[in-house]
């Protein structure tokens, strides 16, 4: 090596930085928790890492770095050149490797962080997760989380939840229900799991369901694209509007919205909120319309509307048990 070396840091922030923190190494000023940051700026991206490397080439040059961030009068001269002991540049560069080693490390065996999220009948969750995606869980929901350096995964073990996904193209957002997986990098998406049936809603963006197993081909759903998912596989309905999908998901403010369903479709999702048993006692009912918003918590209400909006009779068994039947 020799002190004949140019270095410019330009307008480049990533150099800059790169820079500043070798200035730093070089007058041996590093705490554990600069050490620590320090690794945490080399995790963070790929490009970090790579200008580290690049200077590495210039251990005899360090001095000349160091100068670069020290106060000094204006000089038209953007280049300076020093000539570094031998022994102190081969420490300094063994210190250094030895950083981006570990950074590179820990970058092969990820670490994990696991966490579980789980609402009761009725109510609502929206968390918040560390690299800045949003989570709203519906009435009984569970999920769980799995995140590492190059994925995130949710397993949506039961219920309905809504994703907001922040978008990292290295770390696909995965969400896996049942034996079927939708994958996103920056989107929007509900995701409900009911029996064996999946339904998929994308508000924003686009995402990838396909079997976990990969035993059939991917199914791309757009913004406004509505997915149902069974045992047999996946089948694409089609376009959803905004305002079937604000119906759909009106349960984020509190209101269940009806647009003419089945009393058995109604009463079917009305119960996932109350834990109250509500029986069709004939057949004639089960296929009456029904139309309106209703409090997902207010039982009283909900049943007070049937009677008088509808051609329903409500028989109240017990406060635990509601028979319906069509009025004569």
């Amino acid at each position: 090596m020799n002190g004949g070396t140019q270095i410019e840091t330009g307008e480049n922030p990533v150099t800059e930085e790169a820079a500043r923190w070798i200035a730093r190494m070089d007058q041996g000023a590093l705490t554990e928790e600069d050490c620590l940051a320090f690794a945490g700026w080399l995790n963070a991206d790929a490009r970090h890492r790579a200008e580290m490397l690049e200077m590495a080439d210039m251990w005899s040059d360090m001095d000349q770095l160091t100068e670069l961030f020290q106060p000094r009068p204006v000089s038209e001269n953007k280049y300076r050149s020093f000539l570094k002991p031998p022994a102190f540049a081969t420490a300094f560069a063994f210190m250094l490797i030895a950083f981006i080693g570990v950074s590179i490390f820990s970058d092969m065996a990820p670490t994990s962080t696991n966490l579980t999220f789980a609402t009761q009948v009725g109510a609502y969750e929206n968390t918040d997760l560390a690299d800045g995606s949003t989570i709203e869980l519906n009435t009984a929901t569970k999920i769980e989380t799995h995140f590492d350096n190059r994925r995130r995964e949710v397993a949506l073990l039961a219920g309905e939840a809504l994703f907001t996904v922040a978008k990292d193209v290295d770390r696909p957002f995965v969400v896996i229900a049942s034996n079927f997986q939708v994958e996103a990098v920056g989107t929007r998406f509900n995701v409900q799991l009911h029996n064996d049936q999946i339904e998929v809603i994308v508000t924003e963006g686009t995402v990838k369901i396909s079997p976990t197993d990969g035993s059939a081909g991917a199914v791309f759903a757009n913004a406004g694209e509505i997915t149902n998912i069974t045992s047999g596989g996946i089948t694409l309905i089609g376009d959803i509007s905004s305002s079937e999908q604000l119906r759909l998901l009106s349960w984020r403010d509190g209101i269940l919205n009806y647009g003419g369903e089945t009393l058995a479709e109604v009463v079917a999702d009305f119960g996932r909120y109350n834990d109250l048993e509500i029986i069709i006692t004939d057949a004639d009912a089960r296929n009456i319309r029904v139309g309106g918003y209703f409090n997902k918590n207010d039982v009283a209400a909900f049943l007070e509307a049937l009677e008088t909006g509808f051609p329903i009779e409500v028989d109240r068994v017990s406060d635990a048990i509601i028979h319906l039947s069509a009025s004569e």
